[in-house]
């Protein structure tokens, strides 16, 4: 069973669909901290714009477990990337939760910990 860190931080798209997952997502995990929203997230951004607008939120907050909440297909480009799975761009439907292990977000440097399709 994979053990979760407590979150401490949710980076959501701007997009009105990921808004109302989130409204969702905040109260079955009745998480009330911080959350950011930014157009950076939407689906047609890119991977290596969203790696640096991690990087330096976890650089400057010292964050160790972060919730993102991004749509199709840029979360499965950034799970791809990070994990060098070529599998999981187009495995992932509108509800799918991905949990990762990550040492830091670049090629490679993750672990897919968990995928499930609810």
């Amino acid at each position: 069973m994979v053990k979760f860190e407590k979150i401490q931080l949710i980076v959501c798209s701007a997009t009105a669909r990921t808004k109302k997952t989130l409204q969702v997502v905040s109260d079955v995990l009745s998480y009330s901290e911080k959350i950011l929203t930014d157009n950076a997230l939407c689906y047609e951004g890119k991977v290596d714009i969203v790696q640096a607008y991690i990087d330096a939120l976890i650089d400057k907050c010292s964050l160790k477990s972060v919730l993102l909440l991004i749509r199709q297909p840029l979360i499965g480009n950034i799970l791809e990337c990070i994990t060098d799975g070529t599998w999981l761009a187009w495995s992932m439907n509108a509800s799918s939760l991905a949990a990762i292990e990550a040492i830091g977000f670049s090629r490679g440097c993750s672990e897919l910990k968990l995928m499930t399709h609810p």
